[in-house]
């Protein structure tokens, strides 16, 4: 389980027309930071995280009932100047309202505000991203599409509006206006320049901040899906009512005070004797699935697995449901490198506690290692739609992978949209959509996600590479050329941009320089298969020098 720890807090992006008031962020921030302390404390790490679960969930609902209260203010004082005040600074008002709204996660209420911002003064571009972000929320794409059009009318300068044109519209029926919204995006992926956030997004936990998928136990999978729809007074109530019954603050082998103080002393140094005297103590209270638990977890965590795996395993047959035995009981095989066992126990695991999200990511992951795609792609259809609190982009990244080396690649596409609706600043996630896009030779659609991808990240050779091989597929060889050369001086060792160019050179009848780009591809490939060579035979005696170590010996020798 990563460390939960590490989730960064987003702050609304969508106070673009004011500053969020101090007391309302102030009230939000308190928020967040009871559900980061509840993500941290739910993985139970060491088995004393009851008390500070309880006071996670304190923590949210005092924050919860200040920001509720902010809004309030907020809207009690714009609602008694709005009907006095003068069309455009009542469009301001509503278009201030519609982003209070927005943040809370209100997001029909922010679109009623924005549409009649736009009535009262059509002018007020900055409402057209915003509401066309709303209309995403609700999941209303046609809609979405028309809005961020006319975010890119308003502003044609705007690299953000000109790409969240293109892509929400791919039939593009004013092809001028598609050419030049392009054209924009290809002059600021020139330019070389760093555009940090260019997308605005509306989140309570940075996505991105974490390396895979995280997910909450499977008690607390439908409170957390309220919280991803911004249900958040349903889902404080509900986390409260789930933490009373929780193993980590209803078992009382946890609160004895032998167990407790055993418990403190391996967090303090985990040593042989803090671990043994946790032992002695866990014997006392030998019908506690959750004493087995934390025991497994300390020997685990001193790496003595064969120890931990017995103490886990007894676990699971006091208790079944107990998903973090389970997992962490996968985690020992993996440990152990026994990726079979592994696999069966997350099997077990998701037909015992079929909402455990992180059970089902892992098997997928696992049945990737195994090459079994078919069932790695409905393991992490199975996770995605548990709500995992971060990291939803990792899961339809991997999930895309996986559709697109099995090219379904229309289903790829679909995952990489859905990573790109969280992470949209990104670069990477643009050009894994980019390559599907390109297998399907929509050339325009792929141009467009790699320029922006370069555009996020000037220092990309894989981004100019792939602006180079879509132009030279669409027959624009000077164009290619130009990005070629780029990622060429980004990664002088690029196989692929090195081929693409020698080919566009030889279409411009530029023989000479095609065939000194051919000759350093050939040089580079030779090398490159020289090196997996070396590499696969150190791989070799690496394993045979395994199978030596581990062979029994002959008693008689």
């Amino acid at each position: 389980m990563q460390p939960r720890a590490a989730l960064l807090i987003v702050l609304s992006a969508a106070a673009v027309l004011i500053c969020p008031s101090f007391a309302r962020a102030q009230a939000k921030d308190q928020f967040v930071q009871g559900l980061v302390d509840f993500i941290t404390a739910v993985a139970g790490e060491r088995g004393d995280e009851g008390r500070a679960l309880v006071a996670a969930v304190d923590t949210m609902a005092a924050g919860l009932a200040q920001w509720n209260a902010a809004v309030g203010r907020v809207e009690a004082g714009l609602a008694s100047e709005i009907g006095g005040a003068p069309p455009t600074i009542a469009a301001k008002m509503r278009a201030t309202l519609g982003t209070t709204y927005l943040d809370r996660g209100r997001t029909a209420d922010a679109l009623r505000q924005f549409d009649q911002a736009l009535v009262l003064d059509p002018s007020l571009g900055e409402v057209h991203p915003l509401r066309a972000l709303a209309l995403d929320i609700l999941e209303r794409p046609a809609d979405a599409a028309t809005a961020y059009r006319r975010a890119w009318q308003q502003d044609r300068t705007s690299v953000a509006h000109a790409y969240r044109f293109l892509s929400s519209d791919s039939s593009h029926a004013n092809a001028t206006e598609a050419a030049d919204a392009l054209n924009v995006v290809r002059t600021a992926a020139a330019q070389a320049r760093q555009a940090d956030a260019l997308f605005t997004t509306i989140a309570i936990l940075d996505d991105a901040s974490v390396p895979a998928p995280m997910f909450p136990p499977a008690r607390y999978s439908a409170a957390f899906a309220m919280l991803a729809r911004a249900r958040y007074d349903e889902a404080v109530t509900r986390l409260r009512a789930l933490v009373a019954t929780d193993p980590l603050v209803a078992d009382r082998a946890l609160s004895a005070a032998d167990v407790s103080s055993a418990i403190a002393a391996v967090k303090t140094r985990t040593t042989d004797e803090t671990i043994a005297g946790l032992a002695n103590a866990v014997r006392a209270h030998a019908d506690s699935s959750e004493a087995h638990r934390v025991l497994g977890k300390a020997y685990a965590a001193a790496s003595r697995f064969d120890k931990a795996r017995e103490e886990l395993e007894a676990a699971v047959r006091l208790d079944p449901t107990n998903e973090r035995a389970r997992l962490a009981l996968a985690d020992v095989f993996i440990e152990l490198r026994d990726a079979a066992s592994a696999r069966v126990a997350l099997a077990e695991t998701t037909k015992a506690l079929p909402a455990s999200g992180e059970a089902h990511w892992k098997l997928g992951t696992i049945h990737q290692s195994f090459g079994d795609d078919a069932n790695a792609v409905r393991s992490f259809e199975a996770a995605a739609k548990l709500s995992p609190f971060a990291g939803v982009g990792r899961l339809y990244g991997s999930l895309g992978r996986v559709q697109h080396n099995a090219l379904e690649l229309d289903a790829a596409v679909a995952s990489y949209r859905r990573r790109l609706a969280v992470t949209p600043n990104e670069a990477a996630a643009h050009l894994d959509l980019a390559d599907v896009y390109r297998a399907q030779d929509r050339h325009d659609e792929a141009l467009a996600e790699a320029l922006i991808a370069a555009v996020l990240d000037p220092a990309s050779a894989r981004s100019f590479a792939s602006i180079g091989q879509i132009d030279a597929a669409a027959g624009r060889d000077e164009e290619a050329v130009t990005a070629l050369r780029r990622a060429i001086t980004l990664e002088p060792s690029h196989l692929e941009a090195h081929y693409a160019l020698s080919r566009a050179l030889a279409r411009l009848n530029r023989a000479d320089e095609a065939r000194e780009e051919l000759q350093i591809f050939e040089r580079l490939q030779a090398k490159a298969m020289e090196d997996q060579r070396r590499q696969f035979q150190e791989n070799l005696q690496k394993i045979e020098q395994t199978l030596k170590a581990t062979e029994p010996k002959d008693p008689a020798r």
